[in-house]
């Protein structure tokens, strides 16, 4: 009865042993085991032994990747742009010692950690360099992360992405008063070039009615020649004894007559005075020829008829 009672006891201990001893880590987790209040081992996964009482699970830890939400923060970039950027970034724990004892707030120094460095990283850059190099930026962040976090922390940053970069109040306003700006001066420059246009198609216009004009003054001065030089010929044959010039000094009285007879209908003319030899011309072949003259005008009216 007594070795039974033994047996069946001893046997309890050592289930109880088994139950508390014996432990199955699953897969993609590090327990921290302490023994005795001090750092002891990593249990990794399978199944795993420990000292009851002796050994502690201090800290269970998942090794898969997790995300780290990067808050909107202010960055003033190498050209003095305020810009505000959000990010997101993916990490993992490799190191589960360093994880535990290597940082007292782990979440919290991870998230400004990869906050500080976002922005001294943005703030060596001007504003276009960020806009035309996100990747370099990206890479740049990772390697400056893991230079501490991996080392110290045993995480290692395996991505980052920015979700948004919008530039800050001050440069939205900015922005805003540039494009108004640039709006105002294409209007000034269509407004002007009109103007431009509008005066070259006047002037053009303008051109073009005294080039037709001249055209007209040309054929009406062709048309009197051609008509002078038909009543000089016609006079000519009627007024055989009469020299040429004094012809044609006497015609060109005789048009000098109109031109002034036209010229003193006007309103503003009231005296019109013929030069002398203008009047000499005329009087000196008026009594030779003037009924010779009135019958050549009338033939060749008649003629024209």
């Amino acid at each position: 009865m007594y070795i039974m009672l033994t047996t069946v006891l001893f046997a309890f201990i050592a289930s109880a042993i088994a139950y508390y001893s014996v432990h199955l880590v699953p897969e993609g987790q590090f327990w921290i085991i302490e023994r005795l209040g001090k750092y002891n081992r990593v249990l990794d996964t399978g199944i795993r032994f420990i000292f009851p009482y002796i050994d502690k699970i201090v800290r269970v830890l998942d090794r898969k990747e997790f995300k780290v939400d990067i808050p909107p923060q202010n960055v003033i970039t190498k050209d003095n742009s305020k810009i505000v950027v959000d990010a997101m970034s993916y990490a993992v724990k490799e190191d589960a010692y360093k994880v535990h004892y290597g940082i007292e707030d782990y979440d919290k120094s991870l998230n400004n950690l990869i906050m500080t460095i976002i922005r001294s990283t943005m703030g060596e850059r001007s504003l276009s360099e960020i806009s035309s190099d996100i990747e370099g930026i990206k890479k740049d962040i990772i390697t400056k992360v893991n230079k501490t976090s991996l080392n110290e922390w045993g995480t290692r940053l395996t991505l980052i992405e920015f979700e948004e970069i919008n530039p800050g109040k001050a440069m939205l306003d900015a922005m805003e008063k540039e494009l108004i700006a640039q709006k105002e001066a294409k209007a000034k420059i269509a407004e002007a070039e009109g103007k431009q246009r509008a005066l070259e198609i006047e002037m053009q216009s303008k051109y073009e009615l005294q080039k037709q004009e001249a055209e007209m003054q040309r054929e009406i001065a062709e048309m009197r020649a051609q008509t002078l030089l038909h009543e000089i010929k016609t006079i000519q044959g009627a007024m055989s004894g009469i020299e040429h010039s004094r012809i044609l000094e006497f015609l060109t009285s005789v048009e000098y007559i109109h031109s002034m007879k036209h010229l003193s209908t006007s309103a503003n003319s009231k005296f019109v005075i013929y030069p002398a030899d203008i009047q000499k011309s005329i009087g000196g072949l008026m009594p030779q020829s003037l009924a010779t003259l009135n019958d050549v005008r009338l033939n060749v009216l008649n003629g024209d008829n």
